[in-house]
């Protein structure tokens, strides 16, 4: 009987290797495309539906921190989103939400190819691929933009 090994990678491996990857790629012969998972800029989102403000995804540096919109905690015709289901809790943590996340698309897409090799120069990670990507999803009706701070 032959022993078989399975190696565990945790998801901050899987990220990581990713990411490495990604940073091999060329965008003209010559230049790297740089793909960092934490980004170096503060970043603040508004998540709205139609006209109202469903709340704000804000990232500090280090964290990503998501809470509800007073005009959201008043209203009573749309439930709160699954992920985060205490309208007064304000929702802190390093990785960012799936509900959010998967409003990126992934690397090897030909449209986000593109936009990677006109914008060469910049860094590209998780923050910046929500500006970029993020607005609308197939997922769920909201939309999320950049807002100010």
């Amino acid at each position: 009987m032959s022993n078989i090994t399975f190696q565990y990678y945790s998801k901050d491996d899987q990220m990581k290797n990713l990411f490495n990857l990604f940073s091999l790629l060329k965008s003209d012969g010559s230049k790297e495309l740089e793909a960092k998972e934490v980004s170096t800029k503060e970043a603040l989102f508004a998540l709205s539906y139609k006209n109202l403000l469903i709340g704000n995804l804000q990232f500090d540096n280090s964290n990503w921190i998501f809470e509800y919109s007073n005009d959201f905690k008043n209203q009573h015709r749309i439930r709160p989103i699954t992920d985060f289901p205490d309208l007064d809790k304000q929702y802190q943590q390093s990785e960012l939400w799936p509900f959010f996340s998967s409003r990126i698309p992934t690397k090897n897409q030909p449209m986000v190819q593109e936009a990677l090799r006109k914008h060469s120069e910049e860094s590209f990670d998780t923050v910046k691929m929500l500006e970029m990507f993020g607005k609308r999803t197939i997922t769920n009706p909201y939309v999320l933009e950049v807002s100010n701070y």
